[in-house]
């Protein structure tokens, strides 16, 4: 593997929800992508410039569009590696989190989020089975690794 690809899932379970956050104190689906990059000296940084509250209701394809721009697309949900971002859907809006080998996902989701069985997970950040998020899968995201990052 890689340098860098483990991480301990544990040190970012029970994270809070918090828009727009990206810290241990609260963090929201990309913010908890963005922080596990930080800390893991992952290239690129996850961060795009600053953006409004309602940044998903005026640009709901910005995530997108610099994932697509910067990692490469893994479309198998049997080709995702420890470490990949994933994208995924609840109900139509996209989320994303880290994968983390054998099925599962450490991500986040914000109160009252209905998955598609109609339960309701906490809001803070935890390791999402497969059955769990399989049924919204749209694709995985890779980081480029360059030799610059492995040394």
């Amino acid at each position: 593997m890689e340098k860098g690809t483990l991480i301990n899932a544990n040190d970012y379970v029970g994270i809070p929800y918090k828009f727009a956050g990206w810290t241990h104190d609260g963090a929201d689906c990309i913010g908890l992508v963005r922080l596990i990059f930080h800390e893991q000296h992952w290239k690129p940084a996850i961060y795009d410039g600053e953006f409004s509250r309602d940044w998903w209701k005026t640009e709901p394809y910005r995530m997108l569009r610099f994932f697509v721009k910067n990692f490469d697309i893994i479309k198998e949900e049997h080709d995702l590696q420890c470490g990949d971002v994933m994208y995924f859907d609840i109900n139509g809006e996209g989320h994303v989190g880290i994968y983390l080998d054998y099925g599962k996902l450490l991500t986040t989701f914000p109160a009252n989020c209905k998955q598609w069985d109609g339960s309701v997970l906490p809001d803070e950040s935890m390791i999402v089975p497969r059955r769990i998020w399989e049924k919204g899968f749209k694709c995985g995201f890779r980081r480029r690794i360059t030799q610059e990052d492995n040394d």
